[in-house]
């Protein structure tokens, strides 16, 4: 008679895990879809808010406090009619170019003075803010967060959440390992649904928001024009146009039908981008004469020929390949508290001290005439791995001590390790006047008197600073179309606009 099989210890953790991941299993109030969430609402808030500060850090608040309160206004009103009011929503608008928004996970939500520039609407900014808080409440981040624990991915709470930027560990590491989460197609069309629906409880038109997204396909179909990075990551096709156009006239039409009013608001959004920095903001840096130049801060770096220049709030970079980079150099302005007024040599000796480099072979340099180090140091492996030698500087400049910092394959010494020396020894004072006295392009309204295509109009404009194309889509006309008379159209030029 054959005996009861005793259970292996680990079958019960294998059940007691299941047990946990069935009973993290919840219907969302938002979606209706039941959803796998290891992640519970206080974490996923306080992942958020520990993001937050660090990615206003890096690309930095658009600075208009009036064109700020706008949009936290217009956030505000979308965030009141969701299903969840437990969500601590904020809405930042970032002082970068780039045409893109996202969230994070808790509430957070991101919009750039690109995307607004490029918005024709009150309602159409409200599709986009929508569409980041309706990821946001169908809790797609959490959901992500909590697939990769089970299956043991390796990006933990712990280091999703941990404020401390590894400087050396992840060069052009910052805060944003949270917008490394992907969304699924089925992530995007229900922030599309709820998206629509929010706006239409709000008051706004929700067909807005797919005519936005026809104007961003119509930027990714421009031959050699890089992909709008709202687009990259939130894949749009022309069936996803279609769906959303669709789910949108639905919802219009019975709101229409209970007498409700639904508002585009131009007029608004006009008054809000009129004087908006359009473009790269030069005053920040810029690429003049194959050197990098920072007006405010007066320096100048020749980085090698052919790499691309990666400009942010906090740092620039050149890479070498900037889709596969084997070569990297970081440029950026050390803390003031951790400067604390020492020479470059100090510095660097302090910081081998904290990151306890295994190795250091440098010394003191004149730089641009400044007091500088520069040297090699070998960093200590991460997990097991080998060590990996760096290319470091330090530059003080007056009040401010710079960083170069190169990560590169291979030992020192080989190509690409030369080429950053090169550059970061061409590190000098900017003194060209007219570099030093450049305005940014800014968006300046312009009434059409009526009767002209948009291509001749753009031949008479003075100023102008981009492209009649670029004017087009800004305005999401076409070259060959005939503006009404008294229509405002949304003109980059340096000064004002005015017609012969």
């Amino acid at each position: 008679m054959a005996g009861h099989r005793r259970p292996h210890p680990l079958s019960f953790l294998a059940l007691a895990a299941v047990a946990a991941i069935l009973a993290a299993c919840v219907t969302n109030p938002a979606t209706g879809r039941r959803q796998l969430l290891l992640v519970d609402r206080d974490k996923e808030i306080r992942l958020g808010r520990e993001a937050l500060p660090e990615i206003r850090a890096e690309y930095g608040a658009y600075d208009d406090q009036e064109l700020a309160s706008w949009v936290e206004a217009t956030g505000r009103k979308l965030a009141a009619v969701t299903e969840d009011p437990h969500y601590p929503f904020s809405f930042t608008v970032l002082d970068s170019a780039v045409v893109n928004a996202f969230a994070l996970p808790g509430g957070p939500v991101f919009v750039t003075r690109g995307l607004v520039a490029h918005a024709n609407s009150e309602a159409e900014l409200a599709g986009v803010l929508g569409h980041e808080i309706g990821h946001v409440e169908a809790r797609h981040g959490a959901e992500q967060l909590s697939q990769q624990q089970v299956l043991g991915v390796g990006l933990g709470i712990a280091s999703l959440a941990n404020p401390r930027l590894g400087r050396f560990q992840d060069l052009l590491g910052t805060a944003a390992r949270l917008l490394l989460l992907s969304y699924s197609r089925r992530d995007e069309r229900e922030a599309d649904m709820l998206g629509v629906r929010y706006m239409a409880r709000a008051g706004w038109d929700p067909l807005a928001f797919p005519e936005f997204l026809s104007v961003l396909d119509r930027m990714e179909r421009r031959a050699g024009d890089t992909l709008p990075a709202w687009l990259s990551t939130h894949p749009s096709s022309a069936e996803r146009v279609a769906a959303t156009r669709e789910m949108a006239r639905r919802i219009r039409e019975k709101k229409l039908a209970r007498g409700r009013t639904l508002v585009v608001h131009r007029d608004i959004l006009l008054r809000r981008v009129d004087g908006l920095v359009y473009g790269d903001d030069p005053r920040q840096g810029f690429v003049h004469e194959g050197a990098f130049r920072h007006p405010e801060l007066r320096f100048r770096v020749a980085f090698p020929a052919g790499w691309k220049v990666v400009n942010t709030n906090r740092f620039v970079a050149a890479l070498d390949d900037p889709h596969r980079p084997t070569a990297r150099l970081v440029l950026e302005m050390v803390p003031p508290e951790e400067a604390d007024e020492l020479d470059p040599v100090r510095y660097v000796e302090r910081l081998a001290r904290r990151e306890r480099f295994p190795a250091i072979d440098g010394g003191r340099a004149t730089i641009g005439g400044f007091p500088a180090w520069i040297g090699f140091v070998t960093l200590p492996g991460a997990n097991g791995a080998p060590p990996r030698p760096l290319l470091l500087a330090a530059i003080r400049d007056g009040a401010h001590l710079y960083r170069f910092v190169g990560a590169f394959a291979g030992k020192p010494g080989g190509t690409a390790s030369r080429a950053m020396e090169r550059a970061i020894r061409s590190f000098a004072r900017e003194t060209d006047p007219a570099v030093l006295s450049v305005k940014p392009v800014r968006i300046r309204l312009v009434t059409a008197p009526g009767g002209r295509t948009l291509e001749e109009l753009c031949g008479t404009f003075r100023g102008l600073a981009v492209s009649c194309r670029d004017v087009a889509l800004l305005n999401h006309l076409r070259r060959g179309d005939v503006v009404e008379r008294g229509f405002r159209l949304k003109v980059p030029t340096r000064g004002c606009p005015i017609f012969p």
